[in-house]
């Protein structure tokens, strides 16, 4: 839902176009007294732009939007920025958020595979290391025995 600004001339008109809309339009506004602006829906513009153009009121009426992050925060940080436009931006923040927690989450598992993957690797690698180190390891046993068997049994050379 969007929302249209009104802003008029001075107090007087504002007050005009407030008792208007208060008892002429079945919407919800968003009065700023003080800086002589009503927001209301996009529905009630056409309504709004034939009483103005009825009463001869001079009025600027825009069309709040945004496209990016930076109209964004411009249209938030806009002090006549009405309750239903800060609501809408939210949930469209919100619903932003949500979906690259969704993307951010697919990616953390792919991540996960990845590394689980490459510690399976890693491990199957180390075992067959580890494999090959003990039967290296068993081999000189072995050789060793078989040398300290030879060198028992076999004289050993006098020297001259």
């Amino acid at each position: 839902m969007k929302t249209i600004k009104i802003v008029t001339k001075d107090s007087k008109s504002f007050q005009d176009l407030a008792a208007f809309v208060i008892a002429g339009l079945a919407v919800t506004a968003t009065l700023f007294p003080e800086r002589n602006t009503i927001t209301v829906p996009e529905e009630a513009h056409d309504s709004v732009r034939d009483w103005l153009d009825m009463e001869q009121i001079a009025a600027v009426v825009t069309l709040i939007t945004w496209s990016d992050d930076e109209e964004r925060e411009k249209v938030l940080d806009n002090p006549t920025t009405d309750a239903a436009t800060i609501r809408e931006i939210t949930i469209q923040k919100v619903c932003e958020l949500k979906e690259e927690v969704k993307k951010l989450s697919a990616e953390n598992e792919t991540l996960s595979a990845d590394l689980k993957k490459s510690q399976d690797s890693a491990s199957v690698r180390y075992d067959m290391w580890m494999r090959e180190e003990r039967e290296k390891l068993r081999l000189l046993d072995a050789l060793n025995a078989v040398s300290t068997v030879i060198s028992l049994v076999s004289p050993t050379p006098k020297s001259n």
